[in-house]
């Protein structure tokens, strides 16, 4: 991200931990405001070592943060160097091993530097993740043809099963009465009588006529049985051959379910590959290779100032006076504007404070220190003095009037972004916190180029504010995400 947006490395020293450069962790804590956690610095996270005035000379634009940041940090250290100066003969040798193992390491960097394809990955990464949308598009589409086709299949299996056991049935009953029809009886089955004795013309029958009720049978029941049995037959057939393409269907849509599937995890795979091979690429091989640099040029210096130790205090003190220029002209460039720029953040923090709600605050001052000092009930109190709810409102007015402010001067950097975790904490009075929700979003619209996250529950009072289209709210027993 800092090399994305361009922002430079901020350097900062102190006597009791030394000289630490700060990149994206800290400049990326000013996009976070949670009430969830008592804030300890107006600007970011962190209040030691003046980075929040820091951070905010950042975004704001303005000139010679960078180069006053870097001489200042650079003065402290050759400061403490001279003040904690070994003086035993041992440390020429360990200065020597580490000299040949950091030139070591800047030609290993040297030749990673020719073979960096970040750029080149990414670009794979982002075809690969259009790749994935419409693998996606495409298993969807699988899946619902394949459950259609099952539904299919079990819907013709079943009407076949039916008509299966249908002419089962016919057939059967046919056979029943052929079989009935066949008998010849030659007694009553009442009294047992011989029909010979009984009816003789039953003897002469030509099989046509009932041996017991004398009447004629009915001839055309076979055929109706056959037509019957002949009709459900067909229809077998029928559902036979539907059944077969449902089943060929079926399997066709399950192969190419499978088959999109199976090429949805590989593309899957392949991006978490390509993912883990650029989150273990240096974060800038060229910048390693100047770190390496100005730290092996200063280990000659040491090297060579133990080498020669007449001319030690002599050299040490020409650079510490060279550096000492440097940050007083670099200081006084950069605070020639900065009482102008800081008074109008304040005015601008003040104006959107009093917007969100604290109406009883009478003026307010940032010092040269980064030191917000608020005057409010006849007393001068500073930030860190303020209540909860107080100071969530304060940090997002700064981060708004840090945009506002750099939009209106024209030279600023920050992104415009803001995310609010859990604003409706107990810290905040209910009451307000419609109010707040609704100066925050008038306060973005008029400074424009602003975007803002807000996390928190689901509540009448940010449904007034927030219109459904820009609400991802989580209804139910439903997942937010």
């Amino acid at each position: 991200m800092m090399e994305e947006l361009d922002f430079p490395v901020i350097y900062a020293h102190n006597k009791n931990t030394g000289g630490h450069p700060h990149g994206w962790p800290l400049i990326a804590s000013t996009f976070f405001l949670s009430s969830s956690t008592e804030p300890k610095a107006l600007f970011g996270d962190l209040p030691i070592d003046g980075l929040p005035l820091r951070l905010l000379q950042l975004f704001i634009g303005l000139p010679w943060v960078s180069t006053y940041s870097a001489a200042l940090t650079a003065q402290k250290q050759l400061e403490q160097a001279l003040a904690d100066r070994p003086n035993h003969s041992g440390v020429s040798v360990v200065l020597d091993s580490r000299l040949i193992e950091v030139e070591g390491q800047l030609a290993k960097a040297k030749e990673a530097r020719g073979t960096d394809d970040r750029s080149a990955k990414r670009l794979e990464l982002a075809r690969l993740d259009e790749e994935t949308v419409t693998d996606r598009k495409v298993v969807e589409t699988a899946r619902i043809a394949l459950e259609t086709d099952t539904a299919t299949v079990a819907a013709v299996t079943v009407s076949y099963d039916d008509a299966r056991r249908r002419l089962k049935q016919l057939e059967d009953e046919r056979s029943a009465g052929y079989s009935f029809r066949q008998l010849n009886p030659t007694c009553c089955p009442a009294c047992e009588a011989a029909f010979e004795e009984a009816a003789p013309a039953v003897q002469h029958a030509d099989h046509n006529t009932c041996a017991l009720c004398k009447n004629d049978l009915p001839v055309h029941e076979n055929d109706l049985d056959s037509d019957r049995i002949q009709y459900a037959q067909i229809l077998v057939e029928e559902l036979a051959s539907s059944l077969q393409i449902a089943k060929a269907k079926f399997k066709a849509s399950e192969k190419t379910a499978r088959e999109a599937t199976e090429r949805l995890r590989t593309g899957m795979n392949r991006m978490r590959n390509l993912q883990d091979a650029i989150s273990t690429l240096p974060t800038d091989p060229e910048l390693i290779v100047v770190q390496l640099e100005a730290r092996a040029e200063q280990l000659r210096e040491l090297v060579a100032s133990l080498q020669s130790p007449a001319n030690d205090d002599t050299e040490t003190q020409s650079e510490l006076k060279i550096l000492r220029a440097a940050t007083d002209a670099s200081k006084t460039l950069m605070t020639s504007m900065q009482s102008d720029v800081l008074t109008e953040i304040a005015d601008s923090v003040m104006s959107l404070t009093k917007k969100f709600g604290v109406s009883h605050i009478t003026s307010m001052h940032l010092d040269g220190g980064g030191r917000l000092k608020v005057h409010q009930g006849g007393a001068d109190i500073y930030f860190s003095n303020l209540t909860m709810g107080e100071k969530l409102r304060i940090k997002i007015a700064t981060s708004l009037a840090a945009v506002e402010v750099a939009k209106r001067r024209g030279h600023g950097r920050h992104p415009g972004l803001l995310i609010i975790d859990s604003p409706a904490s107990e810290e905040v009075v209910n009451e307000d916190f419609e109010q707040m929700l609704d100066s925050v979003a008038s306060a973005a619209k008029d400074i424009g180029g602003v975007q803002i996250i807000l996390g928190t529950i689901a509540r009448s009072a940010v449904e007034a504010v927030v219109s459904i289209d820009h609400r991802l709210h989580a209804k139910g027993d439903k997942y937010l995400f």
